[in-house]
């Protein structure tokens, strides 16, 4: 091949090469402008996945009770049981510990003045260790004389627990001066002392703040409430 005809042909040569890598080049540029859409696009993706996560644990983490007791609150409002005139709460906190019958009682006595409980009781009382638990206790008021299985009833109907010996004598502790304003009647726990199917109670009397078991088959009056 000649000279002069050699140069163009490598010019002509060159010049595609650089086009080429041109071309190269400029598809490279757009592929990592494509990669970076892309990682932005995962990245996005990543945060709200991220977020639906967090909401879901959060979710997850959220109390069942929360939304039951709103709904159990609801239910004594409507049916006009619910009693708000302690401290003005619908809803009062009782915080359980494990705590032996001794340890209870102890408490109990120490917990707010003059105190008086009845030896028998004190004697006989079934009684469980309990565990430790945050308890939403409400006061149940149905303004109407009412016997104990009625008002048993009533409370399941209405979502509420009635509290037991264990349950009872711990909220006196946490809530002494409750036991002042109105007599409040424990039903969840039922057993025989003296002969007498009984249910235990915490009022107020000339002897002090009173823990005592009143027979269960009676007819509870106006002024009894009835925490759970």
């Amino acid at each position: 091949m000649e000279q002069p005809h050699r140069e163009v042909f490598e010019k002509l040569v060159e010049k595609q090469e650089m086009e080429r890598q041109d071309l190269v080049n400029e598809a490279h540029k757009e592929a990592l402008k494509e990669n970076a859409a892309i990682d932005e696009h995962e990245a996005k993706i990543r945060e709200l996945k991220g977020h639906k996560e967090e909401k879901e644990e959060k979710e997850e983490k959220t109390p069942e009770y929360s939304t039951n007791l709103t709904e159990t609150i609801s239910r004594l409002r409507d049916a006009g049981y619910l009693d708000t005139s302690f401290e003005g709460k619908e809803v009062h906190e009782l915080i359980m510990r494990p705590l032996t019958k001794e340890e209870a009682l102890d408490e109990y006595r120490n917990s707010g003045g003059k105190t008086w409980i009845w030896d028998e009781l004190e004697k006989n009382m079934p009684y469980t260790t309990p565990t430790a638990e945050k308890l939403e206790v409400m006061i149940v008021n149905f303004g109407k004389n009412i016997g104990s299985d009625e008002a048993i009833a009533e409370m399941d109907k209405l979502g509420v627990r009635p509290l037991t010996y264990e349950d009872l004598i711990q909220y006196g502790i946490a809530h002494p001066d409750h036991q002042k304003y109105n007599a409040l009647i424990g039903l969840g726990t039922k057993h025989t002392l003296g002969g007498v199917l009984r249910a235990p109670y915490l009022m107020f009397g000339v002897v002090g703040r009173m823990l005592g078991a009143a027979a269960r088959g009676r007819v509870w009056g106006g002024w009894d409430r009835f925490p759970g």
